[in-house]
């Protein structure tokens, strides 16, 4: 048993069953399948998880907010309870979306959504108070979620390490431990002290991990499983100044892109650290690089969006901005998206760096179509644009939306509101999340997607459904070693 753990085991979704045009529809939002034990019950197991084992992350107002949702659970095994959506149907109407699924995290209380991330096919909410939600994307089903430190102690955004059955697990770094979790059951396969302090993620494959630390170092480590899962020192380089941004493998995964806050951008052999070039902005760098195959997207203090060839180090562009980029850049296709303050949401050509359009109210960017794009403005509203000219096509009231998710895999928009609500929403007329689907992935939903097999064509939509429920279909290919 671990300590802080907030569901293991438990699936959590919600089915509204409505009919249109005669066929039966879903939508996610939260509910409890609680699988039985015969000799325990879910009440006993949460609280015991709850009980102070000397772990500083769990305190005793957690453990009596785990006792009181254990009681709810166990009262209500089966209960359907309907998550309010963070963005309502008429307002997505006038949009031309339309709601996926919704669900509902068991937030403490006075405790708040701060952020979330999109990594392959899992959606990471974390909460100020510490937790991380990890939820399928897909379908909106709760995985697991963790109590990983106090309020005071940053977490990092998580990563999964890359590995040839692309099920690597995932690493999630804080300000002060560092986690290793199964990605899918959420099984703790390490909890690490580490030697110097984290500046920001980490990066890894197999049992090679990499990250940058505020002692002005970058650090490779060996998570050394068959001797107790220790984590050793392999290396350390100095950077010139603390490292906030997660380091990148690229190259076959032979090489290492390191970009410190002083401003410095090294490609190194994630072997032996040899160095094979640098590159030195005007001024620091604080936001993860933007990586695909040939070049990296730098956005500095100095006022710029960099394009950096990954394998010379040679500038291909510069584009410079009302002022310093301290938040990533979002890469797209042939688009990069970078938000700058004052400014406002830019989206540039990654061939020639010019910019196509700006959105001066856009505060992120959401998701695209080869169309239109999705943004996000600091009026709190959704803007659906010409994907080419940033004409706003039509534009809503975004509800309770604190922020939203970048992504660029899919037509998905993920937003996300303090209180712990998530919701998924798709362009109109994409379909709807069907029963099938969710009762698929909730059987499989602590598990590993099946190895990949050629898949006979399917019968129906619905047997289409039940075939996609058993892949991973947001798995990037990032996540499996060339």
């Amino acid at each position: 048993m671990r300590d802080g753990r907030l569901l293991t085991g438990m699936q959590r979704s919600a089915a509204t069953m409505v009919r249109r045009g005669g066929d039966e529809t879903t939508r996610s939002g939260l509910a409890a399948f609680v699988p039985r034990r015969p000799e325990r019950t879910v009440a006993s197991t949460v609280a015991r998880r709850a009980a102070p084992r000397g772990r500083p992350c769990a305190s005793p107002a957690f453990g009596s907010f785990l006792c009181a949702l254990a009681v709810m659970l166990a009262a209500l095994p089966s209960a359907v309870v309907l998550a309010e959506p963070v963005i309502d149907d008429a307002s997505l109407r006038h949009i031309g979306l339309e709601n996926y699924w919704s669900a509902s995290l068991p937030l403490p209380q006075h405790d708040a959504l701060r952020s979330a991330y999109l990594v392959d096919d899992a959606l990471y909410a974390i909460s100020e108070g510490g937790i991380v939600y990890a939820l399928r994307a897909d379908v909106g089903l709760i995985r697991w979620a963790e109590k990983l430190v106090e309020r005071e102690y940053a977490v990092f955004r998580p990563t999964h390490l890359l590995a040839e059955n692309a099920r690597g697990p995932v690493v999630i770094a804080t300000a002060g431990p560092l986690f290793i979790f199964d990605r899918y059951s959420g099984e703790s396969l390490g909890r690490f002290k580490l030697p110097f302090p984290a500046g920001g993620g980490a990066a890894g494959i197999d049992d090679r991990l990499f990250m940058g630390g505020m002692d002005g170092r970058m650090h490779a480590l060996l998570w050394d499983q068959a001797h107790g899962g220790r984590l050793l020192q392999r290396w350390e380089a100095l950077t010139g100044g603390s490292v906030t941004a997660t380091p990148v493998l690229f190259h076959g995964d032979r090489l290492l892109f390191v970009a410190a806050r002083k401003g410095v951008v090294v490609a190194c052999a994630a072997e032996n650290r040899e160095q094979h070039w640098a590159f030195s902005a005007e001024d620091g760098i604080m936001a993860e690089p933007a990586v695909d195959d040939q070049a990296a997207y730098v956005a500095s203090l100095d006022r710029s969006l960099y394009k950096i060839d990954l394998r010379t180090g040679e500038v291909h562009w510069r584009l410079r901005f009302m002022g310093p980029l301290r938040e990533s850049p979002v890469l797209g296709g042939a688009t990069v998206y970078q938000y700058c303050a004052g400014q406002g949401l830019s989206a540039i050509d990654t061939a020639s760096g010019e910019e196509h359009w700006r959105r001066p109210t856009g505060r992120a960017f959401a998701a695209a179509t080869p169309e239109q794009a999705v943004v996000f403005t600091a009026e709190r509203t959704l803007e659906v644009v010409d994907h080419d000219t940033g004409t706003v096509i039509a534009a809503t009231w975004a509800g309770d939306t604190s922020e939203v998710v970048a992504n660029v895999r899919d037509e998905s928009v993920y937003v996300f509101s303090r209180d712990g609500r998530v919701q998924c929403v798709r362009p109109a007329g994409t379909g709807y999340l069907r029963a099938p689907l969710v009762q698929a992935a909730r059987r499989r939903l602590t598990e590993p997607p099946p190895a990949e097999a050629a898949a006979p064509a399917p019968r129906d939509q619905e047997a289409a459904a039940r075939d996609a429920a058993e892949d991973d279909p947001l798995r990037s290919p990032r996540d499996r070693k060339p």
